[in-house]
């Protein structure tokens, strides 16, 4: 299957759990992601999202980089680089969820990704 947010046409009206991992940070408008989670989830559905989590320097973008991808091409390890940077904060994503109305938790689950969990309103 193949669609864009928030046009994408869904085999099913609405899920029980919905799952992803590192899209976060490839939109533009986060609030298309949230409003998405909120038709597709059927009241009460499971959340588990997991994302990069941008690093408080340029520099720490650098050490995470060449701690986890230094035998890696260096194409590669400037995607990544470019991905840490355009990632999101635990505090920015908090703020997109109050803001959508979601209430969902963020937690820290390395040392450059973070947790989006918890359950649809009811």
């Amino acid at each position: 299957m193949q669609g864009a947010l928030p046009e994408a046409v869904l085999p099913w009206r609405q899920y029980d759990a919905i799952i992803s991992h590192s899209l976060l940070h490839h939109l533009q408008r986060p609030n298309l992601l949230w409003r998405s989670l909120k038709k597709a989830g059927r009241p009460g559905a499971i959340i588990c999202m997991m994302d990069l989590r941008r690093p408080e320097s340029e520099a720490r973008a650098e050490e995470i980089v060449s701690c986890h991808s230094d035998q890696q091409p260096e194409l590669l390890k400037q995607d990544f680089f470019n991905s840490l940077l355009a990632a999101f904060t635990i505090e920015e994503v908090q703020e997109q969820l109050r803001a959508a109305e979601l209430p969902l938790s963020v937690d820290p689950c390395s040392d450059r990704h973070l947790l989006v969990w918890g359950r649809l309103p009811e």
